[in-house]
């Protein structure tokens, strides 16, 4: 028995030096290829794109931040052994409390799916960009992203069309407005105070 006692103190050494181990451990780090990057690549900081309705009203949304970035490791509660690369571009616009996440990419594992998620004015589309069969199909260099939500607000889209050069070129609202960019214009300063209107 006391034999016995003398070997617990050794295995709680023995275990703590396992979990010490493991959480030291660097992460193997997974990587957005160049044709992942391609879908935030319209989006610049401090872009301002400027829509325009069928009924000739203005909407304006300004672009934050474009960041490509590793979060800080946690290996026991998040990240397991790999570190996931993300992207995103980060927008502003009067119908919303704050900014969000117009587009964003990530890959938790090398060998993985790469999430793309394409967010306008609480419209979500989410796909697999490795796997073809998740995306619509592509009519020239737009795709048409299906965002019906059957209680969505009447001016959040429904349908975005989305350009690889130019990002989001028209959307159509749950109200059937259409709204078509009218121009981007690059490099504005982000007005601050534009959130606390809406």
């Amino acid at each position: 028995m006391n034999s016995r006692l003398r070997l617990v103190p050794l295995l709680v050494c023995q275990v703590f030096i396992g979990i010490v181990s493991l959480t030291c451990t660097a992460p193997v780090k997974t990587k957005l290829s160049n044709v992942d990057l391609i879908w935030i690549d319209p989006y610049h900081d401090g872009d301002t794109l400027i829509f325009r309705s069928d009924d000739a009203e203005l909407d304006t949304t300004f672009i934050i931040e474009k960041h490509l970035f590793y979060p800080e490791y946690i290996p026991i509660e998040v990240h397991d052994k790999y570190l996931p690369h993300t992207a995103i571009v980060t927008y502003a616009n009067r119908k919303m409390l704050k900014g969000d996440e117009i587009v964003s990419l990530r890959k938790r594992q090398p060998d993985g799916e790469t999430i793309l998620t394409i967010s306008y004015l609480f419209s979500v589309f989410v796909a697999n960009i490795e796997d073809p069969g998740t995306l619509p199909s592509k009519d020239g260099d737009l795709y048409l992203f299906d965002t019906y939500n059957p209680i969505a607000k009447p001016w959040s889209p429904m349908m975005l069309y989305w350009s690889e050069k130019r990002g989001i070129v028209k959307y159509t609202t749950h109200d059937s407005t259409a709204w078509t960019l009218l121009e981007v214009r690059p490099k504005q300063e982000f007005p601050y105070g534009y959130l606390s209107i809406a």
